[in-house]
């Protein structure tokens, strides 16, 4: 049986903010697999609903979150475009 490889994906922090979205839709635009990596409160609206983006709700705030992002998704890159305490709650 022949298996298809699956293209590792660009994975980008912050994605529920407007530089992390206009990132994630350019990428899936011109075809790369893209994670979209947002905060477990956020609101990814700003995302829409663009093929070839993938969300997922991850604690950047938590060591082994992120060390377990990554060794399950093994991204191609990763771009940070996270934020902490930029916006008052």
């Amino acid at each position: 049986m022949l298996s298809v490889a699956r293209t590792p994906p660009i994975v980008v922090t912050g994605a529920s903010g407007f530089v992390g979205a206009c990132l994630c839709r350019r990428f899936a635009a011109s075809g790369k697999a893209v994670l979209a990596v947002c905060s477990p409160s956020s609101k990814p609206w700003r995302l829409g609903e663009a093929a070839g983006i993938d969300v997922a709700r991850v604690n950047l705030e938590s060591a082994d979150d992120v060390r377990a992002l990554v060794r399950d998704v093994r991204p191609e890159v990763v771009i940070n475009c996270a934020v902490h305490g930029a916006y008052p709650h």
